[in-house]
């Protein structure tokens, strides 16, 4: 397998505080599959980036479609011990890191609650969030799918590239560069303060509050409005039977 440090990504040099290791492969089925595999030979925080996924997933085990050249395909391992209530948070920070990161590309970015990044009303940019322990070791396996480039393998209706808006080609290793060092910035700031630090913020770019959506859970499915989301990251929702509810993850749909 082929490895580098984070001090030699590619002709870049940054030195980051969270992320120890980048591990470089050219083909997996998943590289949150692959973070698995090296969680418990690793002693300190790293990523794994693939050139392609051949079986990349995201939430609810949907297909993210991953061609090489296509996007950044990565899942960062956080090894701390892990506050499974502040999970929810845990993606609303780090979704404030792709906003940073998009906004080097364009001011044209909208978060759908908990995990997506949507350009132009179609969805660029998702994550995927698992609490991981593997012997008496624990941590945060997040894993990155976006779509910067288009290939000959042609993308849902409902997805877009954030070429198509930048309307250049993105390079993806600079892409990537920017990213690392703005996620590093958000677990940062995630490990060190409460949401309601950056809630301002990450409102500044959601759709949620105030809209009316269909909830689709784990369990159930119902409708409701947004009306707030608390310091742990969940969604207050008033439901259709003027009860308000608290969710942690769901499906948003108008």
């Amino acid at each position: 397998m082929s490895k580098k440090t984070i001090h030699n990504i590619d002709n870049f040099e940054i030195n980051l505080k969270y992320i120890n290791e980048v591990i470089f492969e050219k083909s997996v089925d998943s590289t949150q599959t692959r973070a698995k595999e090296y969680f418990s030979l690793k002693s300190k925080n790293f990523v794994v980036i693939a050139e392609e996924q051949t079986n990349g997933v995201g939430r609810f085990k949907r297909e993210w479609k991953s061609p090489i050249n296509g996007g950044f395909y990565g899942s960062f391992v956080f090894k701390d011990n892990v506050d499974r209530d502040r999970l929810s948070a845990f993606n609303l920070f780090i979704s404030l890191a792709l906003v940073e990161t998009f906004k080097y590309y364009t001011d044209e970015i909208v978060l759908k609650w908990p995990n997506d990044v949507y350009l132009n009303g179609k969805k660029v940019s998702g994550l995927l969030t698992e609490y991981y322990n593997s012997g008496d070791e624990e941590g945060i396996i997040l894993g990155i799918g976006i779509n910067l480039n288009p290939t000959r393998h042609e993308l849902v209706e409902t997805a877009i590239t954030l070429s198509d808006v930048f309307e250049s080609k993105v390079n993806i290793q600079v892409f990537t560069h920017q990213l690392l060092k703005k996620v590093n910035h958000y677990y940062g700031l995630y490990r060190s303060v409460p949401f309601s630090k950056v809630r301002e913020e990450y409102l500044k770019y959601s759709n949620a509050l105030g809209n009316e959506f269909t909830f689709t859970t784990l369990d159930e499915q119902f409708k409701g409005k947004a009306v707030d989301i608390d310091d742990r990251g969940f969604l207050k929702v008033y439901d259709e039977s003027g009860k308000i509810r608290t969710i942690m993850s769901a499906d948003l749909n108008i």
